[in-house]
């Protein structure tokens, strides 16, 4: 199962691992908008970070990112010594020893100044969230005195967002872009259509 923390807003990982633990699944969480995003678990009654509740998780460090590089990063982050071991082989050709491929792998390894950038920033990154977070309260009261309530993106009690996107819903969407974009307010639509996968085959 892989769980994603879309926008920077948690998932509801109780339910989800405890339909994982139901089913004999594998959970890996794709916290790639996630940076410093917090989950209360009912069942352990304790705040856990984005990433830190299934077998494995995924983050981006892609520039636009909360937590961003200057280039294209990322990381995998796991308790798994095994899991670890192969990530480590797959970003480096697939091998453990030098010139030893033991399976087919990439070329994915983070450079030492793209690690040193964000070693930096992430010193700064709890202090970005919660400016974050600050601004998207004000989002929601400024809605909510407009009439327009029903606009701001919905965070439950169990979850503490990083607000990676400030993601609106409404019901004429097309026509709020418009109206914006007269105002030379800036927006944008993020995946405008579903993932697709061709199953076309040569020849």
């Amino acid at each position: 199962m892989v769980p994603v923390h879309l926008y920077g807003q948690p998932a509801d990982m109780d339910q989800i691992l405890g339909v994982a633990a139901r089913y004999n699944l594998l959970v890996i969480e794709d916290a790639c908008q996630a940076h410093g995003a917090e989950y209360f678990s009912r069942r352990e009654q304790r705040w856990r970070k984005a990433g830190s509740m299934g077998k494995a998780a995924a983050f981006s460090f892609y520039p636009g990112k909360n937590l961003g590089a200057c280039g294209e990063a990322g990381a995998v982050t796991t308790d798994d010594a095994e899991i670890a071991s192969t990530i480590r082989m797959l970003r480096d050709h697939g091998q453990a020893k030098k010139y030893y491929h033991d399976i087919e792998g990439y070329n994915g390894r983070l450079d030492a100044i793209q690690a040193g950038i964000l070693s930096v920033k992430l010193k700064r990154l709890p202090e970005w969230n919660a400016k974050r977070r600050e601004a998207a309260v004000r989002y929601r009261v400024l809605f909510a005195e407009a009439g327009l309530g029903e606009l701001a993106p919905f965070e439950p009690e169990w979850a503490k967002g990083n607000y990676h996107l400030y993601v609106i819903r409404a019901a004429n969407r097309d026509g709020l872009l418009r109206h914006l974009s007269d105002q030379n307010v800036g927006t944008g639509v993020h995946y405008p259509c579903l993932c697709t996968y061709s199953t076309r085959t040569a020849g």
